[in-house]
């Protein structure tokens, strides 16, 4: 934020910008350490895709 608009926040400020903005923080969903990742990929290319 600092360097390509000139501005900084705290994490919390950040974040209170973001909601009036009416945007969110999005994260990606974390990954089962015992997930199998072939079988995920082999479901992927036989299930019709929805």
């Amino acid at each position: 934020m600092a360097e390509h608009f000139g501005v900084s926040y705290s994490l919390s400020g950040l974040y209170e910008v973001l909601h009036r903005a009416g945007l969110s923080w999005v994260s990606a969903r974390s990954k089962h350490p015992q997930r199998d990742a072939q079988a995920q990929e082999a479901f992927k290319k036989t299930s019709p895709s929805g």
